[in-house]
């Protein structure tokens, strides 16, 4: 399997956990808005690899990909959990769901990594690390979503809790 058909493979069970998930959530908006946003940066990204091996095949397509930076809003949505202005219910049972999903995440970004080292076009190169970006700030929400799920009184309480200042 090359690694185009690797990342999508990745991205498109990805975008299934978070979908899964999604669907679990809907009782907590800020969690289903941010699993949202996950979800349809998923489908950027597979897009843009789908074009990437289009490219290579020999068609002339467009492989820019612009990704939603959903940090903005997931720092928002944190925010109110702490401050108690947002219900966070979302069931522990899910923990697994989040966690694969995390690994996953974590599997993409060490083969955009591999693929950086490899990749000598320039443009190519400049969306792979706009993908390698966008891929580590997915699995910093989904550290934030774990912690929160396995610690959700120390995690309201702690105010130095989530780690979205460096974003």
């Amino acid at each position: 399997m090359n690694i185009y058909d690797r990342v999508i493979q990745l991205e498109k069970e990805t975008e299934k956990f978070y979908l899964e998930l999604f669907n679990k959530c809907k009782s907590s908006p800020g969690i289903s808005h941010i699993l949202s946003m996950l979800a349809n940066d998923e489908k950027k990204i597979i897009l843009a690899y789908e074009n990437m091996k289009l490219l290579d095949s020999g068609r002339d397509v467009d492989i820019s990909c612009e990704t939603d930076t959903c940090m903005k809003d997931t720092k928002q949505i944190f925010e109110k959990f702490k401050h108690g202005k947002e219900n966070f219910d979302c069931s522990i049972a899910q923990i697994n769901l989040y966690q694969s999903s995390l690994e996953k995440q974590k599997e993409i970004v060490k083969l955009f990594k591999d693929e950086l080292k490899a990749t000598t076009d320039p443009e190519r190169l400049k969306i792979i690390e706009k993908l390698t970006r966008e891929k580590i700030k997915h699995v910093l929400i989904l550290e934030n979503l774990v912690e929160m799920l396995l610690n959700t009184e120390q995690w309201i309480e702690n105010a130095e809790f989530n780690h979205f200042d460096e974003y």
